[in-house]
């Protein structure tokens, strides 16, 4: 997975509210070794502000971001992407007339993603990728890809570059937008990619 940006500012300010919450997590962990009269062995370094808040925020990034309670009330407005999205694509290739099975799979924790998407032809990888919220129920994920041909595919099949849009709106089970490619290729098309299975981990 690569890091991706988001248009809000919830990175900055729940990772400030997990360094704060640090503090009294770790002052009650050292309260209550000492009640249970525990003695850590001289090569195991008692908690600290700084291992806590680091245990916090891997929990946090890697699992909580996706429980739905922090969706509904606000805190969290990163949409859950993980998981395999069935759909088709259209291309000007073909004057965008004939409907390409696609499977879109992506792998998302809070700070990172991976979008792959497969068809008979190729396979595509993201290489950067952006969440920007166009409106307040719709969000876009911009990103860039690299398209490798699958051994079935034609000759005129190259490796090559692209970018593309998707937009989801909230609670939907739906993903919409389009796709441009770079040298070689030249050509756009429009996709549409329904949920068929969430991943959790």
């Amino acid at each position: 997975m690569h890091p991706y940006s988001i248009s809000s500012s919830e990175r900055e300010h729940v990772t400030c509210v997990l360094a704060i919450t640090a503090i009294p997590v770790t002052w009650a962990l050292s309260m209550f070794l000492v009640y249970m009269r525990v003695t850590l062995p001289w090569w195991f370094e008692a908690a600290s502000v700084t291992g806590v808040f680091e245990l916090l925020y891997y929990l946090f990034n890697k699992y909580i971001w996706k429980c739905r309670v922090l969706h509904k009330v606000g805190i969290i407005s990163t949409p859950n992407l993980s998981g395999v999205w069935a759909g088709y694509l259209k291309s000007s290739v073909d004057e965008c007339d004939k409907e390409q099975e696609a499977t879109l799979s992506v792998s998302q924790c809070w700070t990172a993603i991976s979008i792959s998407l497969q068809t008979k032809q190729s396979k595509s990888s993201s290489l950067v990728a952006a969440m920007v919220t166009e409106t307040e129920s719709c969000t876009s994920i911009y990103y860039e890809y690299r398209n490798e041909p699958l051994p079935a595919a034609g000759a005129t099949m190259h490796t090559h570059r692209g970018s593309a849009r998707l937009s989801m709106k909230a609670d939907s089970r739906e993903m919409q937008g389009e796709y441009y490619t770079g040298r070689d290729r030249e050509s756009r098309g429009s996709m549409q990619f329904f949920r068929e299975q969430s991943h959790h981990q």
